[in-house]
């Protein structure tokens, strides 16, 4: 019956693949991998790179496009109600330097101004789709 031998001390294993790098991620492009699919029910959709607007839009199923608009829509809503009456939404907001407040109603409406654009986004993709 044969032993396994001790172990040195001074010993150093080596259990990765000989050559490769520690912590080196390559992409599925570089490793020569054709690219990937995403799947949308039954269909299957290639990826492609957006022209402009958002991106992946046009990989998205129009059910997801439309929860997508429901969504900012619920935003756009408390984004107005926060301009509209922040004390409501912030207690503390009186003892706010007026910079600060300022700063977030700033904010805020470049937020709105966002979630508006990403509406108009999903609204022409659906159009495109003659939905």
């Amino acid at each position: 019956m044969w032993k396994y031998a001790r172990a040195r001390s001074d010993e150093l294993f080596h259990y990765g693949v000989k050559g490769m790098k520690w912590g080196v991620r390559r992409t599925p492009e570089q490793l020569g991998h054709s690219p990937k699919v995403a799947k949308a029910g039954k269909r299957v959709i290639l990826k492609e790179k957006s022209s402009g607007g958002e991106k992946g839009l046009k990989t998205q199923p129009s059910s997801a496009l439309r929860k997508g608009i429901r969504s900012l829509e619920k935003r756009i809503a408390e984004h107005e109600a926060k301009l509209a009456t922040p004390e409501r939404f912030y207690p503390e907001w009186a003892s706010l330097s007026e910079e600060h407040r300022q700063n977030s109603i700033i904010h805020w409406k470049k937020e709105l101004q966002g979630f508006k654009k990403s509406i108009e986004f999903r609204n022409d993709e659906l159009k495109n789709r003659g939905e």
